[in-house]
């Protein structure tokens, strides 16, 4: 099972930002999850939300602002009695911030119209693996876009159990089989969660879990062979799968 941190290691660093993913490897992950918008000159830059208030303190809707504009902005994690900040990321550093055999997961937060400005921008980007690449989104459209564009890159549809308490879990993994997608990512409690992994595996469906913080929770799915753990805890769930370090 491999681990990747959720936003980089966010619990060190501003979330979705270089000095996140560095930290992230320092922790032991395997890959990173970040959160990817297309900002109102076409760049594609990691953030979370659709407004930068959170994170940030100035409100400013990322789709209608510059790369440029929103570079001056600091992204701020208050940790114990200081705040420790950095710059919102384009696309650009987040690969080059990607260390060799680790994998890189990224959550189209918007619609279709980012793929284009994505695939040129990966294009430009030699030599990135894109093999290790990952695209996840809970929208199935945006997924079977980039699979028709880029092959060798893995995609995951984003799957809630909370939210969908009476989903159908085999039209679920049936309906990302036809559609070409090459895995789940799934969301809820542990064994609402097993049920669909196993069906999932069953199928030769790659599967991810998000967002897991208890050693025991971690431990359980090592155990049933789940594929990728997503944690804000990279470091603590690495000990957990290894029994110590790296």
């Amino acid at each position: 099972m491999k681990i990747i941190a959720h936003r980089g290691s966010n619990l060190k660093a501003p979330e979705n930002t270089v000095s996140a993913i560095k930290q992230a490897w320092l922790d032991c992950a395997d890959g990173v999850e970040l959160d990817v918008r297309l900002t109102s000159d076409k760049n594609v830059v990691a953030f979370h939300d659709e407004n930068t208030k959170r994170l940030t303190g100035t409100e400013c809707e990322i789709n209608k602002y510059s790369f440029n504009f929103l570079r001056n902005l600091d992204c701020i994690l208050q940790k114990d009695s200081e705040n420790i900040s950095d710059k919102i990321p384009e696309i650009e550093e987040i690969i080059a911030a990607t260390e060799d055999e680790k994998e890189l997961f990224l959550e189209i937060k918007c619609g279709k119209e980012i793929l284009k400005p994505l695939r040129e921008k990966l294009a430009d980007i030699f030599p990135f693996d894109k093999k290790k690449l990952n695209i996840i989104s809970f929208l199935p459209e945006v997924l079977i876009n980039i699979w028709s564009s880029f092959h060798e890159i893995k995609t995951y549809k984003l799957i809630d159990l909370d939210r969908n308490p009476s989903m159908n879990y085999l039209s679920a993994v049936n309906e990302a089989v036809k559609n070409g997608i090459t895995g789940l990512g799934i969301s809820g409690d542990f064994y609402r969660c097993r049920q669909m992994v196993i069906l999932a595996k069953s199928a030769g469906l790659q599967t991810n879990v998000w967002t897991v913080d208890d050693t025991e929770t971690a431990a359980k799915y090592h155990k049933i062979g789940l594929d990728y753990l997503t944690t804000n805890n990279p470091g603590l769930m690495r000990k957990t799968v290894t029994m110590g370090g790296c």
